[in-house]
């Protein structure tokens, strides 16, 4: 019997609650947005809803203005991979905002792959807090 395609849909983005890794749930969404403010602890990204998956692996990576790095490098895009546990699963790719603040302001574009296949992309604008309407 053939195997099922795998199927993805972005269900939501913009800024969540605080996301805990270990948890099997994807964060609860606070608003549906692209602009973010640049306030520590803020949480954004997006989900995915993954249906005939299971067992297939996905990459993405988050690439976020390079800031110089405490030995004087530049940070380079996060990158990794994530396998799928179920038939229908959400997955969520986002990043928090750190101090210091000001080095992540810019565009931030948030990528998933599955076989060489975009399934998920969105950029976010982190601005200056004061200049944020959220």
């Amino acid at each position: 019997m053939a195997k099922s395609k795998l199927i993805a849909e972005m269900q939501s983005f913009g800024l969540y609650e605080r996301w805990d890794g270990d948890q099997k749930s994807v964060p609860t969404l606070k608003a549906f947005t692209t602009e973010v403010p640049a306030r520590v602890g803020i949480e954004f990204g997006f989900v995915l809803h993954i249906k005939h998956g299971r067992g297939e692996r996905l990459t993405f990576c988050i690439d976020h203005p390079g800031w110089i790095r405490d030995d004087g490098r530049i940070e380079p895009p996060f990158e990794g991979d994530f396998h799928i546990r179920t038939n229908d699963f959400s997955f969520f790719l986002g990043d928090t905002i750190w101090e210091p603040w000001k080095n992540k302001i810019g565009n931030w574009v948030l990528t998933a792959w599955h076989n060489d296949k975009v399934i998920g992309n969105k950029t976010f604008h982190i601005i200056h807090p004061k200049e944020s309407r959220l």
